[in-house]
């Protein structure tokens, strides 16, 4: 992978069909749209979704969503693991499951709980990770907050060239980041080979309070505006 930063896009069900020369992520169960003209696409373990209704992620679920990648990946697609958000431990040991019984088709995940960051966690994950799959061309980075734009800086930095040295990664996705314009032209300028997807680029639409001088101004036309909201994501990215 070669291309500069990348935004990518998370589709709901109203934008389907409507972005597809964009990068974009598809989180379980949704059916994922095929990569078209965009330079990759992510399908997501539908985690965080559980993690906010207070969910686990049963062997079953693991086994549906095994079922699921394996019938729409494609090249030029990423799978995420099966993960529990902010617990890299539940997260590891869910990927050991999938990897035992399914192969190796996905990619691992980092987590960290919110507001909390050690290197310990990190070398443990860097450990685990490097006995499952030996080197890992494409990871995700799932926390914590300290990828928001006013937080890219040197420790930032160097925990991610361990992941790189250590584990040979050539490619990082931040879970969750670019929240506002402000954080996407801040993560298009970071100095690494990255990409991130955030909600916000649709879903603040319907908060006329929070959006109305960041992502645009509360429209009927929900569709329209979050259409233009991607498209402006990504061509901030590429004027870097």
């Amino acid at each position: 992978m070669d291309f500069k930063n990348r935004f990518v896009c998370p589709i709901p069900k109203f934008l389907r069909g409507k972005i597809l020369e964009l990068n974009r992520l598809y989180a379980y169960p949704v059916i994922p749209e095929p990569l078209g003209d965009a330079e990759f696409r992510i399908l997501d373990s539908g985690g965080y979704a559980l993690w906010k209704q207070k969910r686990e992620m049963s062997k079953k679920y693991i086994n549906e969503l095994a079922a699921h990648y394996k019938r729409y990946s494609e090249s030029g697609s990423f799978n995420a693991a099966p993960d529990v958000s902010q617990n890299a431990r539940k997260t590891i040991k869910n990927t050991e499951y999938y990897l035992s019984n399914f192969g190796n088709n996905i990619c691992p995940i980092f987590h960290f709980p919110d507001s909390k960051f050690d290197f310990s966690l990190l070398n443990y994950q860097i450990s685990a990770y490097k006995s499952l799959f030996g080197n890992c061309d494409f990871v995700f980075w799932g926390g914590t907050m300290d990828y928001a734009g006013r937080m890219l800086n040197e420790a930032l930095k160097f925990k991610l060239n361990l992941l790189r040295d250590k584990l040979n990664v050539k490619w990082i996705h931040f879970l969750g980041a670019g929240w506002n314009k402000l954080e996407v032209a801040k993560l298009a300028q970071f100095d690494q080979k990255i990409s991130f997807d955030s909600l916000s680029y649709y879903n603040c639409i319907d908060d006329k309070i929070w959006c109305s001088n960041d992502w645009g101004n509360w429209s009927e036309d929900k569709t329209k505006l979050a259409i233009e909201n991607a498209k402006t994501a990504n061509a901030t990215i590429q004027r870097y």
